[in-house]
């Protein structure tokens, strides 16, 4: 029964890589989404700002 276990321990293994790693894939998205709407935020500041200094 030990080959039995290895291979389900292999498979098991390979699908945590694949889950890991799509996992991964999605907090890369979710922070650049987030990050985004910071940068936007930001550049409109920045615009107020330099609107501001203008008058």
């Amino acid at each position: 029964s030990h080959p039995k276990k290895s291979k389900e321990l292999s498979m098991s293994l390979s699908e945590a890589r694949i889950t890991l790693a799509e996992l991964t894939k999605r907090l890369e998205e979710d922070l650049t989404h987030l990050m985004g709407d910071e940068i936007d935020d930001l550049q409109f500041e920045l615009d107020a700002a330099k609107h501001s200094l203008k008058k």
